[in-house]
């Protein structure tokens, strides 16, 4: 029995011991895995592909997105120094390589370098509000006319409130067209001596093209004003006829014939030119008080095609001002009536 007891109490102190020492002695912690370094990137962004021969890298339009080894992002202008780029707008080229360094990581962009059109501007351009710019055939220069008015423009009442020399630049769009900056604004040769979607002023002055009133014949209204509270009592149930003078005068009537078959006698109110306004849109009032009676508020707005239409003109609207003065509001039309 007691033979039996001895190995099995060494077994148990050799545990004992072990135990101990593992107790002592821990395992080592792990070491961490180290996170891996991400590549550092430069991407290109709202780069703009068409330039003229002759820009410079300061022309260059679009940024770069660069984000480090530790995700931190930082944006910056392609034509900003700290960029380094090898652009080359010597000769007419489509599809170059545009190659950009920053943080000494390249990237890359295509580009097309466009000869401009051969164009030539010249005369009297609408560009405006009471403006007009003046330019010389066969050079850059321009004129810049600030007109105070209507009646002042219309009438050469007087030299315009100042004059100012300008120089345009040729550039090319986004889109690569042929354009102009001139006075801060871009602007689209039309190949014909103008500029695309602006009116000279031969132009401006053709009844035909809309832009200003036509003085041979009476506009009527649409239709007559109703006999509501809120409408003033001078229009209750009137149409109404305005005639636009040689000299600027606008002659207003209210009347119950818009076929004006007999003479319309003094007209109810006068709008004089001084009060109008003109753009490249055409000519048209804003907010004019003739009288406090029937003419207050007075606002004229262009429809599309303007004073040439005859279905509808234009808007001719007198804004009340609650009980202290009742408005109207007409749609006018040019008629065939010949003004005497």
């Amino acid at each position: 029995m007691r033979k039996h007891i001895l190995p099995v109490l060494l077994v148990i102190a050799v545990l004992l011991v072990a135990a101990i020492s593992c107790k002592n002695n821990p395992s080592p912690t792990p070491t961490p895995t180290p996170t891996p370094t991400r590549p550092a990137t430069l991407t290109v962004y709202s780069f703009r592909s068409n330039y003229a021969v002759g820009a410079t890298k300061a022309d260059l339009v679009g940024t770069l997105v660069y984000t480090d080894t530790t995700g931190k992002v930082t944006s910056v202008e392609i034509k900003d120094s700290s960029v380094t780029k090898n652009f080359d707008s010597s000769a007419a080229a489509q599809g170059k390589i545009l190659k950009m360094t920053y943080q000494g990581i390249d990237t890359t962009a295509v580009y097309n370098i466009i000869q401009p059109d051969d164009f030539d501007i010249a005369g009297t351009i609408i560009l405006g509000k009471n403006t007009t710019y003046t330019f010389s055939s066969g050079s850059k220069t321009v004129t810049k006319e600030n007109w105070k008015d209507w009646k002042q423009f219309y009438n050469f009442t007087a030299d315009p409130e100042s004059t100012e020399p300008l120089t345009y630049s040729v550039t090319i769009s986004p889109a690569g067209r042929t354009t102009i900056k001139l006075d801060g604004w871009t602007y689209t040769p039309d190949g014909k001596g103008g500029i695309s979607s602006y009116p000279a002023e031969d132009q401006y002055f053709d009844y035909s093209a809309g832009y200003v009133p036509n003085t041979i014949y009476y506009y009527v209204s649409t239709t007559k004003e109703d006999h509501r509270s809120i409408t003033n009592e001078a229009a209750w149930d009137k149409y109404l006829v305005m005639q636009f003078t040689v000299d600027g005068d606008v002659k207003v009537w209210f009347t119950t014939d818009p076929t004006i078959s007999t003479p319309l006698g003094a007209a109810d109110y006068t709008i004089t030119p001084e009060n109008m306004i003109f753009d490249n849109a055409g000519v048209y009032l804003k907010n004019v008080n003739v009288n406090s009676t029937n003419a207050k508020n007075l606002s004229l707005y262009l429809n599309k095609d303007g004073y040439a239409s005859t279905d509808r003109a234009f808007s001719f609207v007198s804004s009340d001002e609650g009980s202290t003065y009742r408005g109207y509001s007409y749609t006018m039309k040019l008629t065939t009536i010949p003004i005497p």
